[in-house]
Parts: structure tokens; sequence; C-alpha cells
């Protein structure tokens, strides 16, 4: 029998979301007579619960990687001294983590590592504050002049790869993250005489979701909107939203929510209004819904997963007035709307759990 395959995964934040559910998959479907499971993260894993017994789970007390440093490579040092003949590979997720790795392959020649970029590299020219504007452009240097000598980079989407090939071609590969689980029921039709249009969103409060140019967008139509977000916020951030001038319109914050099926049922139309993305789970789970899907045509994996516009609409990023166009597009065309969802669903098994874990065994199995 071959050596089993010990794989380290480092998720700083492992928390519900786009980057927690694509590495708890992944966790979960790789062959566990294959591979010896370690996951290191900061605080509390939202996952813990759900994970298997033979998963090994540190949760660091540390909010800052440069703290964590010298912990992080104590562990690492006996993981590897117990598997001194397994082939070890440590898989970290994030550019700067992905730059943090680096020190693990020059400090532990045995260990073959991986990073995955979740976000599309275009992330890095987009800063809110002096301080982020330095800290992004030391890690665009980092990322640029240090990538190349991973032993692999993943990218969740063929234009993040494409960023990274500028810099990086020799090894750098796409794997969709393993997104898909099930396919949903056919939907059922609606009561088109209902008065008020459901929008929903899904995602964190942050700058870089653009919601504030959906709440602008939406503004500027003379329609009842009922306007749902699902996401992480600060109070600050969800005060900030509410007190838009948002019409006779009405804005619904619910903040995070672990079962997202009825919000999607009850969905005429899903937006995704961010500047940059990397591969939005959510945008599938839409699809999958058969939800009528407006995305902006950003850097990342949006374009990629709406076939540019054919399973979906696409548009300008960070214009309101262009959003607010093909909202009422939509809301004229729903149809044609309607066919476009249908096609994006049954092109949705490029992005299946079991596709893109096989692509993931092989890569690991390969290296």
């Amino acid at each position: 029998m071959k050596n089993k395959i010990v794989l380290i995964i480092f998720l700083p934040k492992f928390l519900i979301s786009g980057a927690g559910n694509s590495v708890f998959r992944l966790i979960q479907g790789l062959n566990k007579k294959k591979y010896i499971l370690y996951v290191l993260c900061f605080g509390k894993c939202e996952y813990s619960k759900k994970l298997t017994k033979n998963v090994k789970l540190f949760e660091l007390k540390y909010k800052r990687l440069i703290n964590a440093f010298f912990r992080i490579h104590e562990i690492v040092k006996k993981i590897e001294k117990n598997h001194k003949k397994e082939k070890l590979i440590f898989l970290s997720n994030h550019h700067y983590v992905n730059i943090f790795a680096l020190t693990i392959k020059l400090h532990f020649k045995k260990i073959k590592v991986i990073g995955v970029e979740r976000t599309a590299i275009h992330e890095l020219n987009i800063f809110y504050s002096i301080k982020d504007f330095l800290k992004k452009r030391m890690l665009l240097f980092c990322v640029k002049y240090f990538y190349k000598y991973l032993d692999k980079i993943i990218s969740n989407s063929k234009n993040v790869k494409n960023e990274i090939n500028k810099f990086s071609k020799k090894n750098s590969m796409v794997i969709y993250p393993p997104s898909l689980e099930n396919f949903y029921p056919k939907k059922k039709n609606k009561n088109n005489l209902r008065k008020k249009i459901n929008i929903l969103m899904v995602g964190r409060l942050d700058n870089e979701k653009g919601i504030k140019t959906a709440l602008e967008a939406i503004s500027y139509l003379n329609y009842k909107i009922i306007l749902t977000i699902i996401g992480r916020g600060s109070f600050f951030q969800k005060k900030e939203l509410l007190s838009y001038n948002f019409n006779s319109n009405r804005l619904v914050l619910l903040g995070h929510k672990n079962n997202l099926k009825k919000y999607y049922q009850n969905a005429d139309l899903f937006l995704n209004t961010s500047y940059f993305e990397g591969f939005s789970n959510a945008l599938i789970e839409a699809l999958n819904y058969e939800v009528p899907v407006i995305a902006a045509d950003c850097p990342g994996g949006n374009s990629e997963i709406l076939k540019q516009g054919k399973f979906g609409q696409l548009f300008e990023t960070n214009n309101p007035n262009d959003l607010s166009i093909k909202i009422e597009n939509f809301l004229k065309n729903k149809n044609l709307f309607k066919k476009k969802t249908l096609l994006g669903k049954r092109s949705l098994k490029r992005f299946t759990v079991s596709k893109n874990i096989h692509e993931y065994s092989k890569l690991f199995e390969n290296i």
C-alpha cells in the first residue's frame, strides 16, 4: 500500500463563507484512505463540528499572520517529524498567506507548497486609505516577484490565472472551487401579478462588494422593490447602508444566515455588484435555484460563470446608471432572462464538487 499524502491546509479565517465552503468541501471530499489532513486557522473554525475525527484542527489564538509566524513553523515541524515517509503538501489560501507559505518552502525542503488564489489580483489596485494603499502595494510587489517560487498556484478562474500569468506562467493552473453539491428541483412559477420585486444579494457588507452601486441604481427606478442583503457586516456598516436614500423602496439587512434556500426561492432577481471577485459561489447558487442574475463585469470569475452574458446579464462595474438600465431590461424582458438562467443552470456541471475535488486529487498525487 502506498504511503498516504499529508495535507496541511492553512485558511486564516475559516468562517462560513465562499472560501470556507470551498475548503470545507475539499476536506470532506478527499479520500480519507489516501490523505492525512491537518487544518490551521485563526480563532474559531465555524466548521469544526462538521469536520470528521480524522482531521486534526489547530485553532490558533492569533489575529495577525506576523504574530503567528513561529507558532505555525513549530506546528509544521512537528507534522514533518511525525510523517517522515509520507509526501507532505502545504496548501495556503489567499495572496498574503501564499507569500507567507514561501517561508515554509524555504525552511522545510521536503514539503511541496501550493498557493490558492481565491480573489482577483486586481484587488490589490483598489484601496481606501493611505495605510491600505501601502499594504496592498507591498503585497502586489511580493505577489509579482515571489509567486513564481511556489510549487504550484491554483487560480479559481481563468481570469485570475491570466492575471497571474503576466508574472508567473510556469506554475499556474485553474481548478474551480468545489461549489455545487446538488442540482435543485425545477423552480415553481410565481404569480407574475405580484406588485413588489424581490431582489437578493449575498455577501459581506465590505466596500468592495459595491452595495451602494445597487442602492443608487434601484433609487433611479420607478418600481416597488425589496432589496434583501444577506452577509456579515459591522453595526457601522449596517447603519451607513440603512441611512442611504432609498426612496420608497425597502432595504432588508439580514446578517449572516446558514440556510439560504428560502431566500433564493423567494427572489425574482439576484445581484452581484462587486468591484472584483474571486469566484462567486452565490452566483452559482442563484443559477441553481433558477434565479435570473445581473452581475458586475469585474475582474474575477463573474463573466466566466455567466459565459460573457450568455447565462445572465453583465453591467459595467461601479456604474449605477448602467445597472439601473439592466434591471429595467429584466423587468421588461423576464422571459428572456428566464431562458438565460435555465441555460446557465445546465452549464453548472463544470463546478460540481466531485469534478473539482478530482482535479485537486490529481494535482496532490502528481506534484
